[in-house]
């Protein structure tokens, strides 16, 4: 009873934050550091619509599995299970500094010209780096990932 909900894992300072596609109504969170395919022990549960979770109990420099078990409210077992996703957690002293802009896009422009910023950036960990627009001024802008 496998659902892809392509959990992905990533290590901050002594935490490891778990992103993952919404399923369900709340997430049993498992970990384990015996294996892909034993060990798991559930560490948490989220009812959240964001469809994240922060393991704050961490140790550095360690090796471990993550798998969900989804749950739809009205069901006593599970809808779901994802496929086991693996993370070595920071080494102690490896700090996760956060991107660096390396241009400044020009602010101004005129009413009625189109506005076409460059947004680039770079991560010193070279982790994936995310533009979010927190509140649209028009109210109609569209953004990809090369250019607005």
């Amino acid at each position: 009873m496998t659902r892809d909900c392509d959990l992905k894992a990533r290590p901050k300072h002594n935490k490891i934050q778990l992103t993952w596609t919404k399923a369900g109504d709340y997430v049993a969170v498992l970990r384990s550091t015996a294996g892909p395919d034993r060990g798991f022990r559930e560490i948490g549960r989220t009812f959240s619509s964001y469809a994240t979770f922060l393991d704050e109990n961490v140790e550095y420099n360690v090796e471990y599995y993550y798998r969900l078990i989804v749950y739809a409210n009205n069901r006593a077992e599970p809808i779901g299970i994802s496929d086991p996703e693996f993370i070595v957690s920071r080494q102690r002293g490896l700090e996760d500094h956060p991107p660096v802009f390396l241009s400044t896009p020009i602010r101004l422009t005129r009413v009625g010209d189109l506005y076409n910023p460059t947004l680039d950036a770079q991560d010193p960990e070279n982790d994936p780096i995310t533009f979010n627009v927190l509140q649209a001024r028009p109210t109609s802008p569209s953004m990809s990932p090369t250019a607005w």
